[in-house]
């Protein structure tokens, strides 16, 4: 029998990783979305509806307007579904679904890890910047707080942000 010998095309060797190739990564849901019963309903409509009364006797009419677009909203908002994103860490920034930010722009990250609230935070240096919170889900916080600490200074002393905990407390 014969063979044919054909060259084989060599392997490249694709060296060290890039700095920006993640090393930590898993997909996640871009918010926290919380089961809310038809009670939940009934009490939201219940206190919209007493705030524009009350706009109303008040002959507050811009507040009544702007308290019927809230609820409205409102309603919008508990109604979306979280997309799963992607989230990374590399050696040159975190990214966040599409979004990429160098540790040039992240002035410090904490961690929170309790039974309710698995997060990891990060705080902008941008002044008008939000708080990045992405949920923890099954990761080990351990390797992620160990490898952060090389980039970027962590806050241990902060906990859950107050805006969380009412949304969470609200199920908002």
């Amino acid at each position: 029998m014969d063979t044919i010998n054909r060259p084989q095309t060599p392997r490249r060797d694709t060296g060290p990783p890039t700095p920006d190739a993640p090393l930590i990564g898993w997909e996640t849901p871009e918010f926290v979305q919380y089961q809310r019963s038809k009670k939940w309903f009934l009490i939201a409509i219940l206190v919209f509806a007493i705030l524009v009364v009350f706009a109303l006797i008040t002959k507050q009419w811009l507040m009544a307007a702007v308290i019927i677009l809230s609820g409205v909203i409102v309603y919008i908002f508990t109604q979306q579904k979280p997309k799963t994103v992607p989230f990374a860490i590399s050696h040159a920034g975190i990214t966040f679904g599409n979004r990429f930010y160098p540790y040039s722009e992240i002035k410090s990250f904490w961690i929170v890890y309790e039974p309710r609230v698995k997060t990891i935070n990060f705080e902008m240096t941008r002044r008008l910047s939000t708080i990045i919170t992405v949920q923890l889900l099954e990761q080990d916080p351990l390797p992620i707080r160990k490898f952060l600490k090389k980039y970027i200074p962590e806050e241990k002393s902060r906990g859950e942000e107050f805006s969380d905990r009412i949304s969470r407390l609200l199920r908002f």
